[in-house]
């Protein structure tokens, strides 16, 4: 493969600024020309006076799930004085692997991870969650978050406490250098993570997207490539990478970009 696969390619990253600044820079290693433009803004969330008194109990539980590396930055140090008291048998896991990276830089090496898909769904998979009937299972993610993973957890006979340790503030105006290169269809492509980016995307560039057809979007999900379609995005125009992780994204682009110079 050729480090100038996507030489002069002008890519958005739609990422929060300190994820984009980590795929920008793999995407300059390609020769891309990578513009950030953040959709959304992650900002600590402070718990309330219940949820602290419940982290007091955290030697009692049997599971700490983590939904991405923003959970476990935020949730770390709340927890942190608490975890020298857990008990041996407690079980980590993550829904993706670069969460349990981040896990790892906390001492936490022993992380369940999907063994298929990098998401909730992926995650429920995994045989030591199939049986978790009184289980206490505490989750730590963002505000107003999917709660498909706490759902199906409770049905399972779970006990589960949800902890919404940072929330998620849409970016609310546009950036003007990208409508001036999206007015000049000077953009090849955008990076979308999840689908409350490409939501917040579309609510603020919806006029310029349809007067640039050729754009492609590179999607984490099938989940994000259905929503981009009831939109209208042809389907022509999705790349669907296997998961939100930087490289799998990347790769799905490059992966396209070799067989269209083939």
């Amino acid at each position: 493969m050729s480090k100038c696969i996507l030489k002069n390619v002008q890519i958005v990253i739609t990422r929060p600024e300190k994820q984009a600044q980590c795929m920008s820079e793999l995407c300059r290693t390609y020769g891309a020309e990578p513009i950030m433009v953040p959709m959304i803004n992650i900002r600590p969330r402070a718990l309330s006076e219940a949820d602290q008194s419940k982290l007091c109990h955290i030697s009692n539980a049997d599971w700490l799930i983590f939904t991405s590396t923003n959970a476990v930055e935020f949730a770390m140090p709340l927890i942190k004085p608490y975890l020298t008291k857990t008990k041996d048998s407690i079980q980590v896991a993550s829904v993706g692997n670069k969460t349990a990276t981040k896990l790892a830089k906390y001492g936490i090496d022993k992380v369940i991870t999907p063994e298929t898909e990098c998401s909730s769904e992926g995650l429920l998979e995994h045989p030591n969650l199939k049986d978790v009937e009184s289980n206490k299972i505490m989750i730590f993610t963002g505000l107003a978050g999917r709660k498909v993973l706490m759902e199906k957890l409770i049905s399972r006979g779970a006990e589960v406490s949800l902890f919404e340790v940072y929330q998620r503030v849409a970016e609310d105006k546009v950036n003007k250098e990208l409508v001036r290169q999206l007015q000049r269809h000077k953009i090849d492509v955008v990076f979308i993570s999840s689908g409350e980016i490409f939501q917040n995307f579309v609510a603020l560039y919806q006029d310029y997207i349809t007067l640039n057809p050729d754009m492609i979007f590179v999607v984490a999900s099938q989940r994000i490539a259905d929503m981009a379609e009831e939109f209208g995005i042809s389907e022509t125009s999705l790349i669907v990478a296997q998961s939100a992780h930087d490289d799998m994204m990347l790769k799905a682009l490059i992966d396209w970009r070799e067989g269209e110079v083939l």
